[in-house]
């Protein structure tokens, strides 16, 4: 039991398990996830990169720091900074005493006084009046010793530190109990429900599962707002939610405004446009009507297949179409004045193609192609991560701390007097957590205050240890 309370003392043992801790998520963020990658990109990455599709596949990180096993490193860090901290807190409580830890940086000096003791004395007092120095003197040898030391709130700011630090870790152990990603596409128009079989990808379920909300999200309008139709300034997707109980409320979603609904975040990702083709044969058979999701090249470009023939279509969308001798271009992603290129193919054979625009028919190999209408979709990302805002209070409570510990240090000095017969040695020596510098001469201006011509000094100490 006493060694493994001494483990758990040790800085190295923490230091340790943080390394491999922080190792395995580097590690799992590098590396491919085989589990979440389609068919065709395993494909992909087995042909370009086998060696590191053979050593995603034999190490498994993924698995790793999904499973709740993970969780056994954070509470093991948990434990032994808990119990660190305690014990620091303890003994500190106990002697009262500021004093710095680990690495200190120690400065000194000497100095020869003619005075007389009670001359130096009171020209040390004076030396510390109006600075925040806890000062306390004593009698060595019937010689007046002075002992002083600065930065006692510094130790709070340690503490402050080390318990953000313990929150931190609390927030990741929450965010792996709790974490909830996926994410929805829906198009204006068209009801999608909030139960997960209406996800286009469900990425991360709570250990304990969660329970959706049953109520349906319509995409009722999208903006895309421009400065000089040039630069995106805002994009507004205007929700519609009805729930079980039929009833309804309307919301705006932003960027930086989410909708909140039942413990989940919903934010806009992206957006694209949805048109609407009707498809016919030579004899007027309506082979295709609907809309078509565009999703590449930034929600413009997209290609499908005709039902029930060997004949496939590629379209581009030009939302403000412009012809430059260079080919057709957009002035702007403000659907203006939408014109689609449109190629048809046969069996992957390129076998015709034309401009389409809004509300338009042409013909093409016998197919009669009417571009009818435009919306858009929006791809919404839904998240519930309970250690968000625990995570953001350990950070606050790590930079307070680290700015606490930084600005009140520790330090101390210790100012002796000894007689020899050429009149009275002053020794100055002290310790400083940080900034030797600094301190360095702020024990030379004392220095001069005790002797104020200088003329005695006879050595600057310096030297870094280990308290």
């Amino acid at each position: 039991m006493e060694k493994l309370w001494r483990l758990f003392l040790s800085r190295r043992f923490a230091v340790a398990l943080l390394i491999i801790m922080v190792g395995l998520l580097i590690l799992a963020v590098l590396l491919p996830n085989p589990s979440i990658l389609t068919a065709e990109e395993i494909n992909l990455l087995k042909e370009q990169r086998p060696g590191l599709f053979k050593i995603s596949e034999i190490l498994g990180i993924q698995r790793i720091t999904g499973s709740p096993f993970f969780l056994i490193l954070p509470i093991l860090i948990f434990i032994s900074t808990a119990i660190c901290t305690s014990t620091r807190l303890k003994a500190r409580l106990k002697s009262g005493i500021a004093e710095a830890e680990g690495k200190v940086f120690k400065r000194g000096g000497e100095v020869l006084i003619t005075d007389g003791p009670e001359v130096v004395r009171s020209r040390i007092l004076d030396a510390f009046k109006g600075l925040r120095w806890e000062a306390k003197e004593v009698l060595r040898k019937e010689m007046p010793v002075l002992k002083a030391t600065r930065g006692r709130f510094g130790f709070w700011g340690s503490m402050l530190f080390h318990l953000g630090l313990l929150t931190v870790i609390v927030a990741a152990m929450l965010s792996a109990l709790t974490l909830f990603t996926g994410e929805v596409l829906i198009t204006e128009g068209y009801p999608n429900t909030l139960k997960e079989e209406g996800f286009l990808k469900v990425w991360r379920r709570p250990v304990a599962g969660i329970k959706l909300p049953e109520a349906r999200i319509t995409l009722e309008e999208f903006r895309a707002v421009f400065e000089d139709e040039r630069y995106p300034v805002d994009y507004v997707a205007s929700v519609r939610v009805e729930e079980k109980d039929g009833s309804s409320f309307l919301k705006d979603i932003r960027v930086n405004d989410p909708l909140k609904y039942h413990g989940l975040q919903y934010n806009i990702d992206r957006y694209g446009f949805a048109p609407a083709f009707m498809i016919k044969d030579r004899d007027g058979k309506v082979l295709f009507e609907g809309d078509i999701n565009l999703v590449l090249i930034g929600g413009q470009e997209d290609s499908f297949q005709i039902p029930d023939t060997d004949y496939g279509i590629v379209v581009r969308l030009y939302p403000d179409f412009i012809m430059t001798n260079d080919g057709p271009r957009t002035k702007s992603d403000i659907p203006n004045n939408p014109v689609f290129t449109l190629n048809l193919t046969r069996e992957n054979i390129a076998v015709g193609g034309a401009l389409l625009p809004i509300g338009k028919e042409i013909e093409v190999e016998d197919i009669k192609i009417t571009f009818t209408g435009l919306k858009y979709w929006v791809h919404i990302l839904v998240s519930r991560d309970w250690g968000t805002p625990v995570l953001m209070t350990g950070l606050v409570l790590l930079v307070a701390g680290l700015i606490i510990r930084v600005i009140f240090y520790e330090k101390g000095l210790t100012i002796a007097m000894e007689e020899t017969a050429d009149g009275y040695m002053v020794n100055v020596t002290g310790y400083a957590k940080y900034f030797p510098a600094f301190f360095e001469r702020e024990i030379e201006s004392l220095i001069k205050q005790i002797s104020p011509d200088g003329s005695g000094l006879t050595r600057i100490m310096r030297e870094d240890k280990n308290r």
